[in-house]
């Protein structure tokens, strides 16, 4: 029997994927929309995703629990290059939170201690 925590695992790996798809779809048209600002409820969606993904990130940093599956960090580690890229785009809202869920990656950034 599974523990407790799969569905909770489960709905997290989801939301996380999700979040992925939202942020590749948004600078797939940010790059491709030119001088031409994207809705205002794409933003919404990509500044609440942007939200998510600090919270997440936060949580499994601060979490005395090592429940946390390999898998969820390794999507959340692969996030990082799309997040990159959003760095460059037109609205300074996104930008702002872009820049705030990349100082969460900074623990996984730094070399291991011995």
């Amino acid at each position: 029997m599974q523990g407790e925590g799969f569905p909770a695992s489960v709905a997290l790996g989801s939301l996380v994927e999700r979040c992925g798809t939202v942020l590749q779809k948004f600078t797939e048209e940010e790059r491709l929309s030119g001088n031409c600002p994207l809705p205002r409820s794409q933003l919404a969606e990509t500044a609440f995703v942007l939200r998510a993904v600090g919270m997440l990130l936060s949580s499994m940093k601060s979490s005395s629990s090592t429940g946390h599956s390999q898998d969820m960090w390794k999507q959340l580690i692969q996030l990082y290059p799309t997040l990159v890229e959003c760095i460059t785009c037109q609205s300074l809202h996104i930008r702002t939170e872009v820049q705030k869920v990349l100082s969460e990656y900074t623990d996984l950034l730094s070399a291991p201690s011995h």
